[in-house]
């Protein structure tokens, strides 16, 4: 929004601001015409000063002429007196006082605050008076103040909810992340609040007593040391500048001889309450402090009722859940209700979560809470490329210089799809986007707090299923011999997992419709490819290898519909070569797989080929390599939790029988203990894993269980065996 002249007029009459502030305030440089009416307004602001100070000069001579000429009455009656031997008559109310009486009169003369001045800038005044984002511009913007810079449109949206609460009432809660300003902004809308009389008792609650009491403290010097706020409201300013000079004028100061009845007794828990004035509506307003777990029924202050209630930030830490019950009771029933039946009180709650079901998760649940309507805002509300992320914070580890030469390097492709909350964000210095502010921040602090503080997603925990060597055991298809597919079966797959150093590992797995599956067959073929190698030597090694286990894969006999080989790591590059030739090197088409944390699953990488499906996503990238992402979390987690199924259920597997030892199988398949997980952000989790090696048969049932989810088959008795892109299934 741009000034326009009346605005820059009383910018320059009030002389807070040059030029190069003004454009700040205004987030835009000052146009040419607005450059000219600053020329102009400066002009007429001293020609109509140097016209006031000729005005006083005449007013003080004009006066002390006629100070000379009533003195001269006064000695020409003095001596007509003497001459005649007659006392003059004294004016009506005069005559000697005693001392006592000249005392009174003195001390009254110095408890009164004289005359208010109009405001300094009125039409600026009134501008703001049902504007509440304005006021915070003109009023509370720049060095030295609560604001130091403007909204950004996403904040501009919860200032205009925190004005028309004030206004016309009603229950809101807000959701920010942590820093971003709620609690200055509720600072503003309370000092807005009394300025104008919009409400008459504003009750500021915080965690604390003391949080609250230092935000209403911070408000009440405001309103008598700002200079703009002195100038603009002199009736709200000039009375609490009196006692701020003279505390002991408290009780006394008055009004055109009436008391204003101005108190401070915040020492003592008590409030702060503003000169009430005679003729000055907006005046008299009060603000009380308390903490969110204080006992504060019934509140009543000169028998007024709070009618506005800020609520910032009720939960200062991981609290126990009998104190968070306690919280949320006395807002609920104790907090709200404190307004009086004639004036419906209206409430704001800025909140951002600790702790999943903490008080601002309970409010945020519109059907735990019905009469709060809740927006929430996350500080990246969409990421980047999640590749570029991890590439990032790779340079950041090995140094902050070479990271951030990175970042300016690579920004386009990092920033590419991201959207912030505050596009102002971050340190100039060292930052050159609001998006490494966030990506900065994340580095920092860890995954856990950053989605819980700055995205609104408190870690929750879940309990998780632990798979043991005897219940795989136990899941043994008696009389069924290797190389058997399950009864029904419309997908066989093979899984191969690469470990350079020591083996490949290979399991078979058969589904039906209903995902029941069935382990038809595994194998570890030892390799060794040292790691020392140079990459062409290394890659030459796995490629060879892997033909070699094709063509052994292929021998069983069984008909694969898929084989899936993983392809993390060094391996990438030969995997993703030997795939293409695979059919002719060893009659399996190969598919290279990726397995991606839970944490850093993203369905929509930049280098997906379609759509993601069933927690995988195919990829391709500029060197024309492709291979299939998948959620390997996800993936583990499922084909661990299926051997819990009764055997020939949906979604069960099951071992082949013919005699064989399965306890290297089963003890691979459980190595791995699914201890938890915590929610971070954006649907993603992040899981805690209990690892022991060796767990390739594990890594080859979860990539098995892929497979099958990449082309549709999740055991919902529907299968689509070619998933829409032309790639062909291959039955041998």
């Amino acid at each position: 929004m741009l000034f326009d002249r009346e605005t820059i007029y009383g910018i320059v009459k009030a002389r807070s601001y040059n030029k190069r502030q003004a454009a700040l305030m205004q987030d835009a440089p000052l146009t040419d015409e607005q450059l000219r009416w600053w020329d102009e307004a400066d002009i007429l602001y001293k020609a109509e000063r140097e016209a006031a100070r000729l005005e006083k000069a005449k007013a003080a001579q004009a006066a002390a002429r006629e100070r000379r000429a009533a003195e001269q009455a006064a000695a020409e009656r003095n001596l007509a007196a003497q001459l005649t031997g007659t006392a003059w008559p004294a004016a009506e109310g005069s005559g000697p006082m005693s001392d006592l009486e000249r005392q009174r009169k003195h001390r009254a003369a110095g408890r009164d605050i004289g005359e208010i001045p109009p405001p300094r800038h009125r039409r600026i005044r009134e501008r703001c008076r049902y504007d509440l984002p304005l006021f915070g511009r003109l009023y509370c913007t720049g060095a030295h103040k609560m604001l130091h810079r403007a909204p950004s449109p996403r904040m501009l949206e919860f200032v205009l909810t925190l004005q028309d609460t004030i206004l016309n009432g009603g229950n809101r809660h807000v959701r920010w992340p942590r820093g971003k300003g709620k609690t200055t902004w509720l600072k503003v809308a309370a000092e807005w609040c009394l300025c104008y009389g919009h409400r008459s008792f504003i009750l500021f609650i915080s965690a604390s007593k003391n949080m609250s009491e230092a935000a209403a403290k911070e408000i009440w010097e405001t309103l008598s040391e700002d200079p703009m706020i002195a100038a603009d409201f002199p009736e709200i300013a000039i009375p609490l500048a009196d006692v701020a000079l003279t505390p002991q004028r408290t009780r006394h100061q008055t009004y055109h001889g009436r008391r204003t009845g101005i108190e401070d007794t915040s020492a003592r828990g008590g409030h702060r309450r503003l000169a009430q004035l005679d003729g000055y509506p907006n005046t008299g307003g009060i603000l009380a402090a308390r903490g969110a777990d204080q006992r504060i029924r019934g509140l009543n202050i000169k028998s007024r009722r709070p009618d506005f209630i800020f609520i910032d930030d009720p939960q200062t830490g991981a609290e126990t859940e009998g104190v968070l019950n306690k919280i949320e009771a006395n807002i609920q029933n104790v907090i709200l209700n404190l307004g009086s039946s004639d004036v419906r009180t209206a409430a704001v709650m800025a909140s951002t979560p600790v702790r999943l079901n903490d008080i601002s998760e309970r409010f945020a649940d519109p059907e735990r809470n019905p009469a709060w309507r809740t927006t929430t805002e996350r500080l990246v509300v969409s990421w980047g490329p999640e590749e570029w992320k991890e590439r990032y914070f790779a340079e950041k580890r090995i140094g902050d210089e070479r990271g951030r030469a990175f970042y300016a390097e690579h920004r386009e492709d990092i920033e590419r799809g991201a959207e912030m909350f505050d596009p102002g964000d971050g340190d100039r210095r060292t930052q050159v986007s609001a998006y490494q502010f966030a990506l900065d921040k994340l580095f920092e602090i860890g995954e856990m707090a950053f989605f819980s503080e700055y995205q609104m997603r408190p870690p929750a925990s879940a309990f998780a299923f632990v798979l043991t060597q005897r219940l795989v055991l136990s899941r043994i298809r008696r009389g069924v011999p290797p190389n058997m597919p399950v009864p029904n079966a419309v997908l066989t797959v093979a899984a191969t997992d690469i470990n350079p150093g020591y083996a490949l590992s290979t399991s078979v797995y058969s589904f039906d419709l209903s995902l029941c599956g069935l382990v038809m067959a595994y194998r570890a073929a030892p390799v060794r490819i040292p790691d020392a190698l140079n990459d062409v030597e290394f890659e030459s090694r796995v490629f060879d290898a892997l033909a070699e286990h094709g063509r052994e894969i292929a021998s069983l006999g069984i008909k694969l519909d898929l084989w899936g080989v993983d392809a993390g790591g060094r391996q990438f590059k030969a995997v993703t070569r030997f795939a293409p030739q695979s059919a002719q090197l060893c009659a399996l088409a190969a598919t290279p797989m990726l397995g991606r944390a839970g944490k850093n699953w993203n369905p929509n990488v930049k280098s997906r080929i379609r759509a993601a499906l069933n927690d995988t996503v195919r990829c391709r990238d500029a060197q024309h390599r492709e291979w299939l992402a998948f959620n390997a979390d996800v993936y583990k987690e499922r084909y661990q939790k299926a051997w819990g199924a009764e055997i020939g259920a949906p979604g069960s597997l099951s071992l082949f029988d013919g005699g064989a030892d399965h306890s290297q199988f089963a003890l691979q398949v459980s190595n791995e203990k699914l201890k938890g997980k915590q929610a971070l952000g954006d649907d993603r989790w992040k899981y805690i894993w209990e690892s022991n090696d060796p767990h390739d048969f594990l890594d080859t049932g979860a990539m098995a269980l892929a497979l099958a989810g990449s082309v549709g088959l999740t055991g919902d008795g529907t299968y689509q065996a070619d998933d829409g892109g032309g790639d062909e299934v291959v039955f041998l």
